[in-house]
């Protein structure tokens, strides 16, 4: 049975099951067991997830596949594109390396957002249900003779519900359209809030990426090109671009001038593109940028919560003190 695409093991497969996964792949490429030993082993001695794992890896040849076509639903699209392409570059070892960065950076940054909201998110739904409890038994003592106690309890149990389940529904139309929306109008909402540090961390993993299978010898173009393949339709469509500006150019800002990068960043590649090695430009680039979305992220970490406690204290102060109000005055 799936939910949203994705079993329940998948879902519960969290980001230090990804990391820890990737190290025991580096470790069986580096005492060089073949794919196959490697998933007998998950299916010997791996719970759970693993287990499952193992078992469709030592599958996947027989339907066609690779081994890490087996891992779509447990690790992101960024993260897979990584192994893939380095996989093809025949340096597999830096595609896990740059995967276990992403996972532990800001790359995989819609399951950090969705983490991020959920608790002032929980936190005001769920002591809203309770100041509308605590308001209603007061109320009752007094049979809810009309006052501004009762005004503003219907207020919040009348609107509450909808306002609640429409900002459910903007979290979750945001991480299907962070990763989805592609065309027309997303570079009007491209500095907003949430979009520009999906966009930052977008850039961070692309540009390691393209660093890493520059770095194997691998032209622009065709690391533009393998970086693509089975990305999210914002990511493909930004390298679609870059590979078009690539023909005929040899500047490495202006080949990845398409709106994505930050623009000082930009600038810095526009003025070195032509006298510095891609490799170097883009691997200090992607730092650059991983280091903003690391920034934005504690930030975020350290204000959402406390918004989301005033917002709580406002909505139990509101109906509790109003409910206390009219009781005063009924007395």
């Amino acid at each position: 049975m799936k939910i949203l695409g994705k079993t329940l093991e998948q879902w519960q497969f969290t980001d230090k099951d990804r990391v820890d996964f990737l190290q025991q792949w580096k470790k069986a490429d580096k005492y060089q067991l073949t794919t196959k030993e490697f998933c007998l082993s998950l299916v010997e001695n791996g719970r759970g997830a693993l287990k499952i794992i193992g078992q469709a890896g030592l599958a996947a040849p027989g339907q066609g596949q690779r081994f890490v076509d087996v891992l779509e639903g447990w690790f992101p699209a960024l993260v897979l594109t990584s192994i893939r392409t380095s996989e093809k570059a025949g340096q597999r070892m830096m595609g896990l390396d740059t995967a276990i960065d992403q996972l532990q950076g800001g790359e995989n940054i819609v399951p950090k957002l969705v983490r991020l909201l959920a608790f002032p998110y929980v936190l005001c739904v769920g002591m809203s249900l309770y100041g509308v409890e605590i308001s209603d038994r007061m109320l009752a003592t007094i049979d809810y003779a009309p006052g501004i106690g009762v005004d503003v309890r219907d207020v919040v149990a009348t609107y509450g519900a909808g306002v609640g389940v429409a900002a459910l529904g903007l979290l979750m139309a945001l991480s299907v359209l962070l990763p989805h929306w592609a065309g027309r109008g997303r570079p009007w909402v491209n500095d907003w809030p949430i979009f520009s540090l999906y966009r930052t961390a977008v850039a961070a993993s692309m540009l390691k990426t393209l660093a890493n299978l520059t770095s194997c010898g691998m032209k622009l173009g065709d690391a533009l090109n393998h970086a693509g393949e089975r990305n999210t339709a914002f990511a493909k469509g930004h390298l679609n671009v870059m590979q078009a500006q690539s023909v005929g150019q040899s500047n490495l800002g202006r080949i990845l001038d398409t709106g994505l990068l930050l623009p000082s960043e930009l600038s810095a590649l526009k003025v070195l593109g032509e006298r510095v090695s891609y490799p170097e430009l883009l691997r200090e680039s992607s730092a650059n940028h991983r280091e903003v979305v690391d920034k934005t992220l504690a930030h975020m970490q350290l204000w959402l919560p406390k918004a989301g406690l005033f917002i709580t204290i406002l909505l139990l102060g509101a109906l509790i003190f109003s409910a206390a109000y009219q009781l005063t005055l009924n007395f």
